[in-house]
């Protein structure tokens, strides 16, 4: 593999980090100074950084529940508390799979492994993600079909998606629809057109049975949706 994509998951830094540690000679293998571009087997060759052996972390897996108000990602530029914030006791640097936006609450699955990561998150994998979302307003079959056809977001339309309503609440239904983001977006971001905002959700990258029922004590309509990438 790619040296820098060594050290990335071995937690000396990102690829990017490794990549300025690589080109300030403080990584070395077999002795001699690493460069760019050069690729390792951790089961053959001997990788130093500032004279430390490299070894690769343990896998590490945390199931976060994903409150409101905080960003999916590693480091915000902002300095908006982010995931990784809410972790304590991980040395390993770990990364958030998939994404819920920042006023989503729910599931998140949070891991150091790379290949995990890649299976679940990349579009030609086709993985099946399910979405249960409490959301304001009358959902009617006209909602449903614009799930099932397609939506129109900022970065493009979503891919077509199945949809049913799992339940009323004061009068509101309760919708199961599968909402699929575009088969190029690997961001999984579950956030539902803005005629049917989400209060409440989760994703359920692993586990597609799981369901949520934390409904708004207003009254809402839930919303279950299942996609690929």
């Amino acid at each position: 593999m790619r040296l820098q994509k060594y050290l990335a998951e071995c937690s000396i830094a990102s690829r990017r980090g490794s990549e300025k540690l690589i080109q300030e000679g403080r990584v070395t293998v077999d002795g001699e100074l690493a460069h760019l571009g050069q690729t390792v087997n951790p089961d053959i060759h001997t990788v130093l950084f500032d004279g430390d052996p490299v070894v690769p972390d343990a896998k590490v897996y945390v199931l976060l529940n994903k409150p409101q108000g905080v960003i999916t990602t590693a480091k915000d530029t902002h300095d908006r508390k982010t995931v990784i914030d809410l972790i304590t006791g991980v040395s390993a640097r770990i990364f958030p799979v998939g994404r819920l936006d920042m006023d989503v609450t729910g599931t998140l699955l949070l891991t150091n492994d790379g290949e995990l990561t890649n299976r679940l998150a990349h579009p030609r994998y086709e993985v099946d993600k399910v979405y249960h979302a409490w959301v304001k307003g009358i959902v009617d079959n006209k909602t449903i079909r614009k799930l099932q056809q397609g939506v129109m977001l900022e970065d493009g339309i979503t891919a077509p998606a199945k949809a049913k309503i799992l339940k009323t609440q004061h009068r509101r239904p309760s919708l199961d629809s599968p909402y699929t983001k575009d088969a190029n977006d690997s961001s999984n971001a579950c956030a539902p057109p803005s005629d049917i905002p989400s209060t409440t959700s989760a994703e359920y990258p692993l586990h597609p049975s799981t369901q949520a029922d934390s409904s708004p004590a207003n009254g809402a309509t839930s919303i279950r949706t299942k996609s690929k990438n």
